[in-house]
């Protein structure tokens, strides 16, 4: 999907600048934060929901350019299925304008169908193509607003890594209902430097100015996420701070239910997909 998430070091989502406001459905009691018990229920989480092996996913993003480009925006919607315990999935893809696409993640590699359109400027005359997210992982990622459509995508399980990063700075906001489920919302910091083996940490830091990443999660009874919301405010963007420069938001929206589900993920056949590995890296 195009919609260069590599800007973030992020995976796939679409949500409006929601970190930082309480669910809809959660109860007005807020706790205080930092206790031991959401600590550990939020670091914990991670384990307990890749045990469940696999989810039904909805992901949504929004992008977001300030100042004087106020107005400049990109979002994305995916809904699908994943293989926790494989960090593989199978997504489809709402893109502004009504484009649709199709992503799978399967042993490292992203697979996208693409419209012909973008088949054609890219020079690839199957209906698939296919990246690899290791070597793409290595080569500088920075970009601008213009061309974020130009990226690659990452793996969604990215941003469930994020929970081990969980610090003591915890805040218990209250419970609410979500897909039937009872929850407990929390509200987080995340230190990054817990997780500078996850792809493009490094340039998130850099683009943030900052080793702390505010999130929401919402842990069900059973121990396992049901939700997480991320707004990553960039105030360096593709390398560089210009002066007045606009600063971009972007906002991560992750959900997940039906643990347990049956998915289907099945790489398409390497005669309808072309390797565009080198052309997203090209020049870095």
């Amino acid at each position: 999907m195009r919609h260069g998430l590599k800007v973030t070091g992020s995976g796939i989502a679409l949500a409006a600048a929601l970190a930082g406001c309480s669910s809809g459905n959660s109860s007005s009691n807020a706790g205080s934060g930092g206790s031991s018990d959401g600590v550990h229920a939020v670091q914990a989480a991670y384990a307990t929901t890749t045990a469940a092996r696999t989810a039904k996913t909805t992901m949504k993003i929004q992008v977001k350019q300030g100042g004087a480009a106020a107005g400049q925006q990109l979002a994305v919607a995916a809904t699908g299925g994943l293989n926790l315990t494989a960090r593989s999935g199978a997504l489809k893809i709402s893109l502004p304008q009504g484009v649709q696409e199709q992503v799978v993640f399967a042993h490292k590699v992203a697979y996208e169908k693409l419209p012909a359109q973008a088949l054609s400027q890219l020079g690839v005359r199957t209906p698939w193509i296919s990246i690899d997210l290791d070597r793409l992982a290595k080569a500088e990622t920075g970009s601008s607003l213009s061309q974020l459509q130009q990226q690659a995508p990452n793996n969604p399980m990215d941003e469930l890594g994020y929970l081990k990063s969980a610090s003591s700075k915890i805040t218990k906001v209250g419970t609410a209902k979500l897909d039937g489920a009872e929850t407990t919302h929390y509200r987080v910091a995340l230190d990054l430097d817990k997780q500078k083996n996850l792809p493009a940490i490094k340039n998130l830091e850099k683009a943030t100015g900052s080793h702390n990443l505010p999130a929401q999660v919402w842990i069900d009874s059973a121990g396992r996420l049901r939700k997480l919301l991320l707004t990553e405010k960039l105030s360096k963007v593709g390398g560089t701070t210009a002066p007045n420069a606009a600063p971009v938001t972007v906002s991560i929206n992750l959900g997940l239910s039906d643990f347990g589900a049956p998915v289907a993920i099945d790489p398409p056949p390497s005669g309808q997909t072309t390797d565009v590995t080198a052309k997203l890296t090209a020049g870095h």
